[in-house]
C-alpha cells in the first residue's frame, strides 16, 4: 500500500513537471509568434512619422543657395568649421520645394568618410550617403531631376565628386581629383579633370569623361606642367 501511494506521487510530480515545461513553451512560443507583431508595427510606423516630420523642417537661416532649377533649389549649410583635425568644413546639404514650402535636409559630410580610391579601378563606385566627405559646391545634373552632384576638397589636395541620387538616396564617388568640367547630352556624361604626373615632365592634367551612372569611357590630357 505504502509503496502503491509513493509511486502515485512520484508519477503526479512528473506530470506536474511536463505541465510547467508545456506552459513554459506555450509563453515562447506566444513571443516568438505574429501575435508580436504590433510592437514591430508601431516602430515603423515611428519611422515613418520621423520621414514625414524631416520634410518639415526649417531651412537654417545660416544656409546659402547652392543651385536652382525650377520649383526645386539646393542650399549648403556649414555645421561644423574646418579645424586642426578635419580641413574642411562639415557641411549639411538641403532641398527645398519653392511651390510647396517643405524642406528636407538630404545628408551631412562626414570629413572621415573612408577613401575609395583603390575601388575606382573602372569608373565611379556607390557609397553610402553618410560616407560623402565633403560638399563645398553643388548642383543639378541636366536633365535628370533626382540627381545632383556634390564636390569638396576633404584632404587639401584632392576634389572629391559624388552624384546623389535624391529621391533613393544613393550616392555614387567618381575617380576624379580636380572636379566638374563639364555635362554633356542632357546630363547623359560628365567630363571630370583629374591629374596625374610624369618622369620627365611632372604634374599634368587629363580630362575624363564618364556617363552619369559612373562608367568610364575616355580620357585625354588637356595640359602640362
Amino acid at each position: 500500500m505504502f509503496r502503491t501511494v509513493t509511486l502515485c506521487f512520484v508519477i503526479g510530480m512528473v506530470l506536474a513537471g511536463c505541465q510547467s515545461e508545456k506552459n513554459k513553451s506555450q509563453e515562447i512560443d506566444s513571443l516568438m509568434s505574429p501575435a508580436a507583431a504590433p510592437e514591430a508595427s508601431a516602430e515603423t510606423a515611428k519611422s515613418e512619422t520621423s520621414a514625414e516630420q524631416a520634410e518639415d523642417l526649417t531651412l537654417p537661416t545660416t544656409a546659402t543657395k547652392a543651385d536652382e532649377r525650377g520649383d526645386l533649389q539646393l542650399f549648403l549649410n556649414e555645421e561644423q568649421p574646418a579645424d586642426e583635425n578635419n580641413l574642411v568644413d562639415v557641411t549639411s546639404v538641403w532641398l527645398k520645394n519653392k511651390q510647396t514650402g517643405k524642406v528636407r535636409r538630404l545628408f551631412v559630410t562626414n570629413p572621415d568618410a573612408e577613401l575609395q580610391w583603390e575601388r575606382m579601378t573602372d569608373g565611379a563606385v556607390e557609397v553610402p550617403i553618410g560616407q560623402i566627405a565633403a560638399a563645398e559646391k553643388a548642383l543639378f545634373v541636366p536633365g535628370h531631376d533626382h540627381l545632383i552632384l556634390v564636390e569638396g576638397c576633404p584632404d587639401a589636395r584632392n576634389i572629391w565628386t559624388y552624384t546623389v541620387d535624391i529621391d533613393q538616396m544613393k550616392a555614387k564617388q567618381f575617380p576624379s581629383t580636380e572636379g566638374l568640367i563639364s555635362f554633356e547630352d542632357n546630363g547623359q556624361r560628365v567630363h571630370l579633370g583629374s591629374y596625374n604626373y610624369d618622369t620627365e615632365k611632372g604634374r599634368y592634367s587629363i580630362e575624363e569623361t564618364y556617363t552619369i551612372d559612373g562608367k568610364k569611357i575616355s580620357s585625354k590630357k588637356i595640359d602640362e606642367e
